[in-house]
């Protein structure tokens, strides 16, 4: 494995670990050999950096079960959140167990975005929701797979009108008659009467 050192934070287009000294890779290396330490890192010329190897599961009865997991790196980490897949297709890429076909995990949705790029503790955050994420796998598959263990919202547009209506706190026939104006498709002046019909301002 190839270690980052000063001399590669050249400038704009180095890679994200070699910036700022390499402080961001060190600090988060500390962070994953503390608490998942079964997870390595993979860094590569001319490839995403790579989280590799099982998370470790323990259940009441002492039952030790390991979920191989790859956790990628954008190019532009931290500003943009890693990317979870199932290491070795050990689940069904589906879209009830929130699995897609190349093996992503679907961790939340995009509007609910739990990334905080900044924080010193993001990526153990991440990982720790990597991890409910598979321990909600085993436990659907215990379970004979009726009902998925956790909150979630639907996938494609019915996920985000769900998420639209706890946040408007509307009921779905108001959002609706918004659905055209939140979508740009039509563009009321800000003091025109709201689609939604409460009477107020639509700049309300």
């Amino acid at each position: 494995m190839r270690v980052p050192s000063p001399h590669h934070d050249l400038g704009p287009n180095s890679p994200w670990f070699a910036k700022d000294d390499g402080k961001r890779l060190a600090h988060d290396r500390e962070l994953v050999a503390q608490h998942y330490p079964q997870l390595l890192y993979e860094i590569k010329e001319q490839q995403p950096v790579t989280l590799r190897g099982p998370m470790l599961f323990v259940s009441d009865s002492g039952i030790i079960a390991g979920v191989a997991v790859r956790i990628d790196f954008p190019d532009r980490y931290p500003a943009f959140e890693p990317i979870a897949y199932d290491g070795e297709n050990r689940f069904p890429a589906d879209l009830e167990r929130h699995i897609l076909k190349d093996g992503r995990c679907c961790l939340w949705l995009p509007a609910r975005w739990r990334w905080k790029p900044f924080d010193p503790g993001a990526l153990l955050a991440f990982l720790d929701e990597v991890a409910l994420f598979f321990d909600r796998q085993l436990v659907y598959d215990a379970m004979g797979r009726r009902k998925w263990p956790g909150g979630e919202y639907p996938h494609g547009q019915a996920g985000y009108i769900e998420f639209l209506e706890e946040a408007l706190v509307i009921d779905r026939s108001k959002l609706a008659a918004l659905a055209p104006a939140l979508l740009d498709q039509v563009r009321p002046e800000r003091n025109d009467p709201c689609p939604c019909g409460s009477g107020r301002k639509f700049k309300r």
